[in-house]
């Protein structure tokens, strides 16, 4: 099934969330904070030029609202959020 977003809005699919720290403590679910990074999968053709399919962005920890969708065969949790939700773009 292929998503379109409408208007402004962004597919974001978060970056999986951090479970063990660099020491090899396990953290419980209570104590890691939701990620707030992730790479942009679709947008609606409102969206400003610089925020494209593949772009990694920085946005808020409660921002937007979470969908399962069907990508390329298999289902994965993404972000729905709008173009205001993004802070910042990021270089690795």
């Amino acid at each position: 099934m292929k998503v379109t977003p409408m208007r402004d809005c962004i597919i974001v699919k978060p970056d999986d969330m951090i479970k063990e720290t660099e020491g090899g403590i396990i953290l419980s679910d209570a104590t890691y904070r939701r990620p707030t990074t992730g790479t942009i999968m679709n947008v609606g053709p409102d969206v400003i030029d610089e925020l494209k399919e593949g772009t990694r962005v920085f946005f808020g920890e409660y921002s937007g609202n979470k969908y399962t969708f069907e990508w390329n065969g298999e289902d994965i949790e993404c972000l729905l959020m709008t173009s205001e939700d993004i802070f910042a773009t990021l270089e690795r």
